[in-house]
């Protein structure tokens, strides 16, 4: 079996690094052209992929994709975590988590350009006043300057004592 690879760098995903995803597999050849890929696909043939959601930038056009390998005769494989797309499940877990990537991928890039980790003076400040039950989320989210979503995230549900509610922004 001829096993054709595509490889389509990002920033996210860098070239090196999908060669990397792929080294286990003995690739027949490497394209960087979708189009150029699913030509090379005959029955019997692979089309090996660092991960599902680098195939195009729409579920849409990732089901096309699929549905030209699978009509040459072809199936999937992804390098990333084995699955191919001929096997029923795996086909559709595949297209869940190419269709969540896809969407997570730019808050996943916002937070990791802000890096929030433990040492950072927000967090720190965040973390010391997290307990205090007579603030609101929001106010500790402006005094850090940290998103409220992503101090949820990553300190977790407050603890309030029953019967206690945070207090909340007066109307003037």
């Amino acid at each position: 079996m001829k096993l054709i690879g595509y490889i389509s760098p990002t920033k996210r995903l860098p070239r090196p690094r999908q060669e990397w995803l792929m080294r286990e597999h003995d690739l027949y050849e490497t394209c960087e052209s979708i189009d150029d890929a699913i030509r090379l696909i005959r029955k019997g043939r692979a089309l090996v992929i660092p991960q599902c959601s680098l195939l195009a930038s729409k579920r849409d056009d990732i089901k096309d994709v699929a549905q030209q390998v699978h009509e040459r005769g072809g199936y999937i494989i992804e390098a990333a975590t084995g699955r191919r797309s001929d096997s029923p499940q795996d086909a559709f877990e595949m297209g869940i988590d190419a269709a969540t990537k896809r969407v997570l991928s730019k808050r996943r890039a916002v937070e990791m350009a802000t890096k929030y980790d433990d040492d950072h003076p927000g967090m720190i400040k965040a973390r010391s006043m997290w307990s205090n039950a007579g603030l609101s989320d929001a106010a500790i989210a402006k005094a850090c300057g940290i998103h409220q979503s992503t101090l949820r995230r990553r300190l977790g549900k407050r603890d309030v004592m029953p019967g206690v509610k945070p207090a909340r922004k007066r109307k003037p």
